[in-house]
Formats: structure tokens, C-alpha cells, sequence
């Protein structure tokens, strides 16, 4: 069952940015269940980085539900299995090149979606960029 378009995407002003541009794919344990899982939310893929010192970026890249209107900064990529996805503009070329996948992370206990990267050498290219550290 596809997920109804978020509330706060149907007045976004730009299309999404189609799958044939940033593909994110779906782990088998997810596949037939991400709309359910997303109860009419938007799926926000995100980054948190910060520095070290004088020269030590560090972060991670992050996955979230949103109940309201997407970030600033945001733009909409292609829905996965009915649910609206925004990202960080600044992710786009990493995710496009990166080729990310959602799965379920975290222990047993605490588990949460999560998103790996099967080129994650792009990700601390990513953190060497000038716009990497800017909020």
C-alpha cells in the first residue's frame, strides 16, 4: 500500500529529483514495509558533521521522520515505495554517487532506519568540502 503525498510536499515548488538522477535503495527486510513503517510521514535523509581540531571532520549521514514542513535547504528526491523523500541540497551528488541503501540499524533493542553507503570513501570526500561544516 502506497503512502498518501505528505502534506507538507504538496506545495513543494520544484518536481522531486527523479530515480534516474539518485537512486536509494531498499534493504530486503524493508522492501513491502517502508510505507507502513513511514504512517504519512516523509523520510529526511540528513548529515550531522562537525571538526576536530584544526583539521579532522567527523559526522555521519542520518535518516529521520518528519511530521511538518521539510528543512531549509531541502529538496525532494523520488519517493521509495509511495514515501516522499527530501534531502539536504549539499547530499545530492553524494547520494547520486555514492549508491545509498535504507536498512534497519542499531541493536535489537533500539532499532531505527539507517542508510549505508556501498562507496563510503565518498562520504569523507564529502567532509573535506568547504560547504560540509556550514549549518
Amino acid at each position: 500500500m502506497a503512502a498518501s503525498p505528505s502534506p507538507a510536499l504538496a506545495a513543494w515548488p520544484r518536481a522531486p529529483i527523479p530515480r534516474s538522477i539518485v537512486t536509494i535503495g531498499l534493504a530486503a527486510e524493508l522492501r513491502g514495509r517502508l510505507a507502513g513503517l513511514a504512517e504519512g510521514r516523509t523520510l529526511a535523509i540528513g548529515f550531522y558533521a562537525s571538526r576536530c581540531g584544526p583539521s579532522v571532520a567527523v559526522g555521519d549521514i542520518t535518516v529521520s521522520w518528519l511530521e511538518g514542513a521539510p528543512p531549509p535547504g531541502s529538496v525532494a528526491l523520488a519517493p521509495v515505495e509511495g514515501v516522499p523523500l527530501v534531502t539536504d541540497e549539499r547530499l545530492v551528488e553524494l547520494l547520486r554517487d555514492g549508491g545509498p541503501t535504507l536498512f534497519r540499524g542499531g541493536p535489537v533493542f533500539a532499532r531505527h532506519l539507517a542508510i549505508r553507503l556501498e562507496r563510503p570513501e565518498l562520504w569523507i570526500d564529502f567532509l573535506s568540502r568547504p560547504g560540509a561544516l556550514r549549518r
